[in-house]
C-alpha cells in the first residue's frame, strides 16, 4: 500500500522547495521577456530572427513553438551544469530570477512596435 492502512487519505505532500534542488523546475512565469531580448548576446545569434526576438517564439501565445526540443541554452535547469562548480542551485535560480526581472523591465520600457506587441507587453507580469 502506498500509505499505512490506518490513514484514510494519503499524508500531505512536503512543502515545495523551489530553487533548492537542480531536479526541481525553474519557476518560469512564461512572460517571454527572455525570448524578446536575444539581440544583446551573440550566444543567441542562431535563435534571433533579426530584431532580438527568438524565431521560435509564438507571438500569439507567447510560448515556445519548439519547447520540447528547445536548445540547451534555453533550458535553465540543464544550463546549471555549466555553473554548478561555482553556484548552488538556489544561487543560480536567484540570479536567473533577477535576470528575468530585468528583462521584463526592459521589454516594458521599450515602445511597442505595433498593436500586437502592445497587447503582449501589457500581459507581462510586473
Amino acid at each position: 500500500a502506498p500509505f499505512p492502512a490506518h490513514h484514510r487519505t494519503p499524508p500531505p505532500p512536503p512543502p515545495p522547495r523551489v530553487g533548492l534542488d537542480p531536479q526541481e523546475v525553474f519557476p518560469c512565469t512564461r512572460c517571454g521577456a527572455c525570448c524578446r531580448n536575444l539581440g544583446k548576446s551573440s550566444i543567441f545569434a542562431k535563435l534571433d530572427r533579426g530584431d532580438g526576438v527568438c524565431r521560435h517564439l509564438d507571438l500569439d501565445t507567447n510560448l515556445c513553438r519548439v519547447y520540447e526540443t528547445r536548445p540547451t541554452i534555453c533550458r535553465v535547469s540543464d544550463m546549471f551544469g555549466a555553473f554548478s562548480k561555482h553556484l548552488t542551485w538556489a544561487e543560480y535560480v536567484a540570479l536567473n530570477i533577477d535576470a528575468c526581472d530585468e528583462l521584463r523591465a526592459r521589454v516594458k520600457r521599450r515602445p511597442p512596435a505595433n498593436r500586437e506587441e502592445m497587447n503582449i507587453v501589457r500581459a507581462i507580469p510586473e
